[in-house]
């Protein structure tokens, strides 16, 4: 695993102050630039865990003009989790993409320049969906600095013109700072901003985040691999793992044991670094079901191709 150790550079930052203008533009709602940090109270009804640290660990733009964000989350006293989230901007419509947990990770969680009671699907599905609404929009100071704050409302609905829903959380983005205040409805705990260190600058409560800064560890991975399936032999779905050192387009593809191409799983996705799992149901392209035997499963990025065998068996 990978060490930031450039973050150790932010311990010589002096300053901790910066002119926010109390309109700020709706790119700073995300401020979610690589070295960005934060620092929240966590509050999960118990004694065990009080801290909880956010590290930006990548971002980069692909050839479409979106942001990918890769942000690395953990708890500390103690330590016993962590996390990595995977965001997705649209700068041209201020759009904000990732998963809300219970849809795919092109959910849109954020309109970054909706008005107050502006409302949208974050996703939906057969079953059901989710909405999200901004509820309000006030003035508020962090670390004595004015600024806005909006307060988006997620509530299980797939219907646009519903507005009330069951509410399962709500977040609040404060101008300049990001993700200011969670509340989660379904147990997960609440989490209230108390430091951060954004664009080199460090505000608030930021000392846990200093002192731990070169323990830190990401998940990103140092090569670029492709596990073996599991379980193989399978019948009929496996899980197909893989890492990615770096962020780019990857493909995922089933072929059969004489090279025919069977099945594509990811076509040219964009993929920021990390870990990922998919899982092929024994399906062909055309749905049915594939017959028992050897096929290969090939994962291709843009400079480099991995190829693995596994068993299907009836």
């Amino acid at each position: 695993m990978k060490r930031i150790n450039t973050f150790a550079a932010l311990i010589l930052i002096l300053s901790t102050s910066k002119i926010f203008s109390q309109t700020p533009d709706t790119s700073d709602f995300f401020p979610y630039k690589t070295g960005n940090m934060w620092e929240y109270f966590f509050d999960g009804g118990g004694p065990d865990v009080d801290t909880v640290q956010t590290f930006t660990t990548s971002d980069s733009t692909d050839a479409d003009g979106y942001i990918h964000i890769t942000q690395y989350q953990r708890n500390i006293n103690p330590t016993t989790w962590a996390h990595t989230f995977y965001y997705k901007i649209d700068t041209v419509n201020n759009y904000v993409y990732g998963s809300s947990g219970l849809g795919t990770d092109n959910d849109l969680l954020y309109k970054l320049d909706a008005p107050q009671g502006e409302q949208w699907v974050v996703y939906k599905h057969e079953i059901g969906g989710e909405m999200a609404r901004v509820v309000r929009i006030y003035e508020e100071n962090y670390f004595g600095i004015p600024t806005k704050v909006k307060v988006y409302h997620y509530y299980a609905s797939g219907d646009t013109t519903d507005t009330t829903g069951l509410d399962r959380a709500y977040n609040e983005l404060a101008g300049g700072f990001g993700l200011s205040f969670h509340f989660g409805s379904e147990g997960g705990g609440d989490l209230y901003l108390i430091g951060a260190v954004i664009n080199g600058v460090l505000y608030g409560d930021t000392t846990k985040i200093i002192t731990s800064i070169f323990d830190t560890e990401t998940n990103i991975p140092e090569r670029i691999h492709l596990y073996q399936n599991y379980p193989n032999p399978f019948n009929p779905n496996t899980t197909i793992k893989f890492a990615l050192n770096v962020s780019g387009n990857v493909s995922i593809t089933i072929y059969d044991l004489i090279g025919n191409e069977t099945k594509r799983l990811f076509n040219e996705q964009w993929k920021s670094a990390g870990e990922y799992e998919v899982v092929w149901d024994g399906r062909l392209e055309n749905g049915n079901l594939a017959a028992s035997g050897i096929y290969f499963y090939r994962l291709k990025t843009e400079n480099k191709i991995i190829s693995r065998k596994m068993i299907l068996l009836k």
